[in-house]
């Protein structure tokens, strides 16, 4: 990511029974922690139109030799919650280079093959209704936009996002915080951006101009961000495994006087999973685990017209890997999307499931709509330019910071293991930020 400008930083105020960031760390757990922010409400009242300034932030990337890693273990998944509907060594790169006569696909340099594609059909509908237009049915339209004001007085970033519950919002921390952003960082610092707002389902209407008015931009209008929940290790910069092993985070969106959260508005959140829920050994990398995957989001250089670059929504089936050692934990796939994708989800078994009878079956893992990770570095050729085409993410699951396999509240309610399981457990849980109790996450009860 483009080195953010500098932030113009504000105390902001925390509820008293708000727990501290990094109080409740053991000395064996030091920087193991989540982060929590809310925004002042005054702050958020203030709607002037930010002005549309700086390009898209580019998101991270890796140079070609780090994709070489060791995948030597393994672990076992899990996936949390049903999806909400509404009311032995890595191989060389060489050795895929088979996989490029599958067909349809595309592939980079790399040759890690992909199909990459809008989400929309040649002609318009028939009938301009929600049950025509794709990105406005479930499951896509959990996916939006996500618009980052840094200062008050930066233009805006830009990176997609997807709902993880009722009124909360999954995306890639590197978004909302440049990594080591804040070495010192403890309770009454404020890491968060000036303002962000994110929009589903974001089409050619939805601009910056026309967010601070909520609900005049794309085809369910803006939501303001007033909370973040953010793993401390990666505003402090020292994530064991640098930045991509905890590239996550969490942000709740402001109610609105009408239809107040997304789920109102019929839009429903995705499930997550864990340790690479639905991931398996197979033949084509030994020991090394491999799912089919699909990603969603806004890339900046792929538009359905020259007009709208950036504003139509993408997507992506891939077949993803692990990528495992002692210290680093992410995923891999073939992607032909850009900056600006950043944040988006990675999803097994997305859509709409089929009715089965008689010889088919769903076979094993079969849980659908899972987010197993957020889109968060791509592999560059070193002079900017996304010729590979590989793409990847944080793991959602445990890692050296995120260690627990579960991550339970005082009720006894596991919210899953490592990064995400801790993340959730803050946001929603009654111990930490109690989110769930304002009806903001997968239930609220």
């Amino acid at each position: 990511m483009a080195v953010f400008l500098r932030k113009y930083l504000v105390t902001l105020t925390l509820s008293s029974l708000v727990f501290s960031p990094t109080a409740y760390l053991s000395a064996k757990e030091k920087n193991q922690g989540v982060g929590f922010e809310v925004v002042d409400s005054e702050e958020l009242n203030e709607l002037t139109a930010p002005t549309n300034l700086p390009p898209i932030y580019p998101m991270p990337f890796l140079p070609k030799g780090k994709l070489r890693l060791d995948s030597a273990l393994r672990s076992t998944s899990t996936f949390k919650e049903k999806s909400g509907s509404s009311p032995q060594g890595a191989p060389e790169l060489g050795g895929l280079s088979s996989l490029s006569n599958i067909e349809p696909s595309r592939y980079g340099t790399f040759k890690y093959p992909h199909t990459t594609q809008l989400v929309r059909g040649y002609k318009p509908a028939k009938k301009n209704t929600a049950k025509d237009s794709i990105t406005t049915t479930s499951p896509y339209n959990r996916v939006g936009k996500l618009y980052i004001q840094q200062s008050k007085y930066s233009g805006m970033g830009r990176c997609s996002a997807s709902m993880i519950g009722r009124g909360l919002v999954l995306t890639a921390a590197h978004c909302l915080f440049s990594y080591k952003e804040a070495p010192n960082y403890k309770k009454g610092d404020s890491v968060a951006p000036y303002r962000t707002y994110f929009v589903p389902s974001a089409n050619k209407t939805t601009n910056t101009a026309s967010l601070a008015a909520l609900s005049a931009t794309g085809p369910y209008g803006a939501w303001q961000v007033d909370g973040y929940v953010f793993p401390v290790c990666y505003v402090k910069g020292n994530c064991t495994g640098g930045w991509t092993s905890n590239d996550i985070a969490l942000i709740r969106l402001k109610k609105r006087n009408t239809k107040p959260l997304p789920w109102n508005n019929g839009i429903g959140y995705f499930g997550y999973g864990w340790n690479n829920y639905g991931f398996v050994s197979n033949g084509l990398f030994g020991s090394i685990k491999s799912n089919q995957i699909t990603q969603l989001g806004y890339p900046a250089a792929i538009g359905d017209t020259t007009s709208n670059y950036g504003g139509a929504m993408t997507r992506t089936d891939s077949l993803a890997r692990e990528f495992k050692s002692r210290t680093v934990n992410r995923n891999v796939w073939g992607s032909m999307q850009s900056p600006g994708a950043s944040g988006g989800p990675a999803i097994v078994n997305f859509g709409m499931n089929p009715k089965v009878k008689f010889q088919a079956t769903y076979g094993s893992a079969k849980a659908h709509n899972i987010l197993v990770g957020t889109l968060s570095f791509g592999y560059d050729d070193g002079n900017n330019w996304f010729s590979p085409h590989v793409l990847g993410a944080s793991i959602f699951g445990k890692t050296p910071n995120f260690p627990k396999s579960k991550y339970k509240d005082s009720t006894g309610k596991n919210w899953g293991a490592g990064n995400i399981g801790a993340l959730m457990d803050y946001a929603c849980s009654k111990d930490h930020a109690n989110w769930k109790a304002g009806g903001y996450c997968q239930s609220s009860s």
